[in-house]
């Protein structure tokens, strides 16, 4: 049956191995010409929408639209046995696609200047390393099913898959600094940009003060596995809940219509 499915999923399944590819010269490419742009890190979270919106969402819609799920109900495979050898693949790819995006995050930081190198707190680099790609990857092929589930329609459902993981590469990094507090450091007369970008930190704000020196407010980088905590628990509770919601739907779903 996964053989079957891997043939049904051929092409999400290419674009996909395509997308990936295309961050691997971009990667390189960022390491010798241009090192600490954040190309490749701000592009990589944007793999998780194409994931849910491509495969995820359509793949599931279009069996109930064509009712190639009901006909499979009716030759002796159960509903959770389809669901699951359905939604098998994508899962797994999503998994692998997020270690390939990551690999290719830290092969593109491996220049990083200083003024850059030293910011671990920043939206782009929480969103980028640690398990984040992993777990926002699967939680888009959840997003994707249960958007499925609840329409059975493949336009509507990638639309809602499309929004919702919009919101979601948006909101999640906002959501996982909250955890960082605003550390204040203050600089006398004299202070170079040097000794300011090499914060422990990410810089929030930069206030000039009377006497000539300056007053930096940054989140410092001892919070980032706080941060990835807080992402994390977010993820899987949001996968869990979605697949969740997915399985039972496809159980409960009548067998016409």
């Amino acid at each position: 049956m996964f053989r079957h499915t891997v043939r049904l999923d051929r092409l999400p399944l290419a674009v996909t191995v395509v997308a990936l590819a295309l961050y691997l010269p971009s990667s390189l490419y960022e390491v010798s010409s241009r090192p600490g742009s954040g190309m490749t890190e701000g592009l990589a979270p944007y793999l998780a929408i194409l994931l849910a919106v491509v495969w995820a969402a359509p793949m599931l819609a279009r069996e109930f639209e064509t009712g190639t799920s009901v006909w499979a109900w009716t030759q002796g495979t159960s509903r959770s046995r389809w669901f699951v050898s359905r939604a098998a693949l994508p899962i797994l790819a999503a998994m692998a696609s997020g270690l390939a995006l990551t690999g290719a995050v830290m092969i593109s930081g491996m220049h990083r200047p200083v003024f850059v190198a030293h910011d671990h707190m920043s939206e782009n680099y929480l969103s980028t390393h640690g398990p984040y790609l992993v777990l926002s990857a699967l939680c888009a092929i959840a997003t994707g099913l249960a958007a499925a589930a609840a329409t059975r329609r493949a336009v509507p459902a990638i639309g809602i898959s499309l929004i919702a993981q919009i919101a979601l590469t948006l909101a999640m990094p906002k959501l996982a600094t909250l955890v960082a507090p605003t550390t204040t450091a203050t600089f006398g007369r004299g202070v170079t940009d040097y000794q300011i970008a090499v914060l422990d930190g990410h810089q929030t704000s930069l206030t000039r003060l009377a006497d000539g020196g300056v007053a930096v407010e940054y989140q410092s980088n001892g919070y980032f596995w706080e941060a990835q905590l807080v992402a994390s628990a977010v993820f899987l509770l949001l996968t869990a809940a979605l697949l969740g919601y997915a399985w039972r739907t496809v159980r409960t779903l009548p067998t016409k219509g």
